[in-house]
């Protein structure tokens, strides 16, 4: 039905959900942070996925090649990623993948967006601190060598204040 991961790091007490649709091709998290500390908190919440826009097997054999096709921009002043496949035949049918976060509840939220996998882990570094978690800069659109999706707010939350945000 459902998977719940709860943690409380530093005063800010973090409960996610994660829930797969049954009928559509959709992955829904909900992320709800609480400060529950005695002081104001600048947060940051952060999306990373790795696109796949083409068949499994394919994919898998030819990572490099298949990333080639795949076209992702941002909506400009929305938490929204889309990306589509280039088709490379007439009878190829198109394929379509977005990303994007709602706020359901909580404070006002600086969005920035990244499509570019080295952009995003950044020069020297791994994807166990990506530069992008730290902050997201200016953002690449359309081809890039190996797209990504990668969303990031901040905002700050007062004491016993909370944030809900949805991950679709």
């Amino acid at each position: 039905e459902r998977a719940e991961i709860r943690r409380s790091d530093d005063g800010i007490e973090t409960d996610m959900v994660v829930v797969v649709s049954p009928e559509d091709d959709v992955e829904i998290r909900r992320v709800t942070l609480i400060n529950r500390s005695l002081r104001r908190r600048r947060l940051g919440v952060t999306s990373y996925v790795e696109l796949a826009l083409a068949p499994h097997r394919a994919d898998r054999q030819h990572p490099a090649f298949q990333k080639l096709f795949v076209e992702a921009e941002g909506i400009e002043g929305q938490p929204v990623l889309v990306a589509q496949r280039r088709l490379r035949s007439e009878n190829e049918p198109p394929v379509w993948v977005a990303h994007r976060f709602t706020v359901e509840n909580g404070p006002d939220v600086s969005w920035t967006h990244e499509t570019d996998r080295g952009r995003f882990i950044g020069r020297g570094r791994t994807l166990a601190d990506p530069a992008g978690a730290r902050g997201l800069q200016r953002a690449a659109q359309g081809f890039t060598l190996d797209p990504i999706f990668s969303l990031r707010g901040e905002f700050e939350l007062g004491p016993g204040h909370r944030a809900t945000f949805a991950v679709v």
